[in-house]
């Protein structure tokens, strides 16, 4: 009797195994990026730029809010499971530089800080650059985008400017000579500026402090 009792039992479950459906594979989560565009006249349909397709966004989600900004998208078996702002990381501008000449003032050789006679700009030179040896010397510096010097070297002292000239008369640039930039526009050496409240030259494509006060 117990003989025939476990075949039936067995024969049941052999049974209930091969009638069973198996059980479907749950889809693996993607996840997606782009510039999100709300479609035209819908409240939950939008597009990534760069991929195919249009999407449909979860309930709850505020569309309008990321509408031209930057996402990631959670995909779960084809369907969007959330939405998250990214932020767009910004390249800084490493391309451009310029160039001041003047006499050097050192104000914290430990911080490598100092500024130009006449001047109250102050300037931070690169960890490389050791300050202290220029103090009161006249030298030209370079400056990168950051505003920060990137090199340094002697030059002479300039001639010191005319005491008077004849009005309206402007002395000529010398021949060949560099122009200097100030904005997005240039002028000829030996032009001279109101910069910061001093005075400054251009001496052949490198402004000059000459330490008088002008507006």
């Amino acid at each position: 009797m117990s003989r025939i009792l476990a075949s039936v039992t067995i024969s049941a479950a052999l049974a209930l195994c091969l009638t069973q459906a198996p059980q479907p594979v749950s889809a693996a989560e993607q996840f997606i990026s782009g510039e999100l565009v709300v479609l035209d006249g819908s409240a939950d349909r939008f597009r990534l730029v760069g991929h195919d397709g249009t999407f449909k966004a979860p309930a709850g989600v505020p569309l309008g809010e990321l509408d031209g900004k930057n996402v990631e998208v959670q995909l779960s078996g084809g369907r969007v499971t959330g939405i998250t702002e990214r932020s767009v990381a910004i390249t800084p501008i490493t391309s451009g530089y310029e160039t001041v000449r003047g006499q050097m003032v050192v104000r914290d050789p430990v911080a490598r800080s100092f500024n130009f006679a006449g001047d109250t700009r102050v300037y931070i030179a690169e960890p490389t650059i050791e300050i202290a040896p220029y103090a009161g010397k006249w030298v030209e510096v370079t400056l990168d985008s950051r505003g920060q010097v990137s090199a340094l070297k002697l030059v002479s002292e300039p001639p010191p400017p005319p005491v008077s000239l004849q009005q309206g008369v402007v002395p000529a640039p010398a021949a060949n000579a560099a122009t200097c930039a100030i904005g997005n526009a240039t002028v000829a050496s030996g032009s001279t500026v109101c910069r910061g409240g001093i005075t400054n030259r251009c001496d052949n494509g490198a402004w000059v402090s000459l330490g008088t006060i002008c507006r």
